[in-house]
């Protein structure tokens, strides 16, 4: 099964339950990672990430030509 992969991540200020969970203070920023799965053009799985924005670090490997 071929699946086709999309990230989308932003930051914003963590809830109260979030920055008890992270260990981080309220209004210090964390990053939101929202990976969707598609296998053809249908949404199979999403997955989402949090996590202190706080020496966060986010590699990707494009992929060229299809």
């Amino acid at each position: 099964m071929k699946l086709d992969l999309n990230d989308y991540i932003h930051a914003r200020p963590p809830a109260p339950s979030d920055a008890r969970s992270l260990g981080i203070p309220e209004g210090f920023p964390m990053l939101v990672t929202r990976r969707i799965a598609t296998h053809n053009g249908q949404p199979i799985l999403i997955q989402e990430t949090r996590r202190s924005a706080e020496d966060a670090q986010l590699h990707y490997r494009p992929r060229l030509g299809g």
